[in-house]
């Protein structure tokens, strides 16, 4: 993702410029209709130069210039990282049950910080697009790899003050904290993946973790 800098106390209709390319910019990375609106918050909130050296990073490293995760979410699916058939009530029991399953391939790392930072937020509108799906997403400290844990619910869990949907289906996204831009590479995948009805409708409807695992690696070879 790129974006032209614009000089410090840009107009209104410099504003509107930059928001029009980071629309196209983000339609053609493929990147999820929420992390566009959550972007176009920021870009609004501190203005296009701003924003510009945001994107760029502490290091001078623009997002475009950020290793590209492979486009295929199996390479990150692993099946000790996958419940498919969750029992809760409530949002605390999912992130623990989120991090515990982590701890099966990171057990030497201290994952309190990112079991805090999930708890915290909470039900975060951001991280819940609709269609019953759920992407959390969180870095954690000396984690080495992109991980994805994927939980599905038995019932569906309701958004706070929200008409929509209750979640059924979450992937959880633990980033390392050098490359925490990451996880929207993996979002636009699995984005493309859960937006069929078809591939939600056989998610839900699988009969056990393993199978789950299964068909999500079938799905994702199309």
């Amino acid at each position: 993702m790129e974006l032209k800098n614009e000089k410090p106390g840009a107009s209104s209709e410099a504003l509107e410029r930059s928001i029009h390319r980071l629309s196209e910019q983000v339609r053609l990375d493929g990147v999820p209709a929420h992390v566009l609106e959550t972007l176009t918050d920021k870009l609004t909130e501190i203005g296009p130069h701003e924003f510009s050296q945001w994107v760029m990073g502490p290091d001078g490293m623009a997002l475009r210039e950020v290793p590209a995760a492979p486009d295929r979410l199996s390479d990150f699916l692993h099946a000790d990282l996958i419940q498919g058939d969750l029992p809760v009530a409530s949002w605390p029991p999912v992130v623990s049950e989120a991090v515990r399953l982590l701890k099966r391939t990171e057990k030497d790392l201290d994952l309190s910080l990112a079991f805090r930072t999930l708890l915290e937020a909470g039900m975060n509108q951001a991280w819940f697009p609709g269609g019953g799906l759920g992407f959390p997403h969180v870095s954690v400290k000396n984690l080495k790899e992109s991980t994805v844990v994927v939980i599905r619910l038995r019932t569906p869990l309701p958004l706070p003050d929200r008409d929509t949907e209750p979640v059924r289906f979450l992937f959880f996204l633990f980033e390392p904290e050098e490359n925490q831009e990451r996880h929207l590479v993996l979002l636009s995948r699995i984005s493309r993946l859960m937006d069929s009805a078809a591939n939600r409708g056989l998610l839900f409807a699988t009969a056990d973790t393993w199978a789950l695992y299964q068909t999500l690696k079938a799905l994702d070879d199309f």
